[in-house]
């Protein structure tokens, strides 16, 4: 079986339980990035997947319009592509936390 079919099979609630014990490991992030099972960056740098992911969250929380209200993502990894997004669609405030600097500083 795939694995992007296996990690799509698994409910979003569980996997942040499964972060959540894993981040308790030290250097967490070298040790599961060959793996990219739990810790892969790279896919919110692509325009359409951000926008694509953006968009089912909306739709996932009823339709929410982000029009004059504050988004806040818990995780944003390498990419800021929530809050141009969340910005662009009128978004009032958007803040993004994680527990490292991912962020890619150069295109």
């Amino acid at each position: 079986m795939n694995l992007e079919v296996i990690k799509k099979l698994i409910p979003w609630y569980i996997k942040l339980g499964i972060k959540i014990m894993l981040s308790w490991i030290p250097n967490k992030e070298v040790f599961l990035r060959p793996f990219g099972v739990i810790y892969k960056l790279g896919d919110m740098m692509k325009s359409e997947y951000s926008l694509q992911v953006f968009i089912s969250h909306l739709k996932g929380s009823g339709n929410f319009d982000p029009k004059n209200n504050v988004i806040l993502e818990i995780g944003p990894g390498d990419s800021i592509s929530t809050g141009i997004i969340a910005w662009s669609m009128g978004a009032r405030k958007s803040i993004l936390i994680d527990n490292g600097n991912y962020q890619k500083t150069n295109p």
